[in-house]
């Protein structure tokens, strides 16, 4: 992965660990937010793998949840670091 990637993925980690909302859905739609900046920026269409994980970041975020914000961003930021180890 690119530097350029990398420091994408460090920035989305640091907006995911400052979320500070209370409401399950509040911190849903700025995680989201993230993660589709997260998408534009570092996606290529030959990477399947940070696709998977990008794609499973979102199922368990936005259409599976399990309503509880710290163990999803904390699934979430586990996420981003495996996308950070992809080289």
């Amino acid at each position: 992965m690119k530097d350029s990637a990398k420091e994408t993925v460090k920035k989305f980690i640091q907006n995911i660990s400052e979320i500070t909302e209370l409401d399950y859905g509040d911190f849903m739609r700025k995680a989201n937010h993230y993660l589709m900046e997260l998408q534009e920026n570092i996606q290529t269409p030959t990477d399947q793998t940070t696709q998977y994980i990008l794609n499973d970041m979102k199922q368990h975020l936005q259409f599976n949840p399990n309503w509880d914000i710290e163990s999803t961003r904390h699934f979430i930021l586990n996420e981003a670091q495996l996308i950070n180890q992809q080289t």
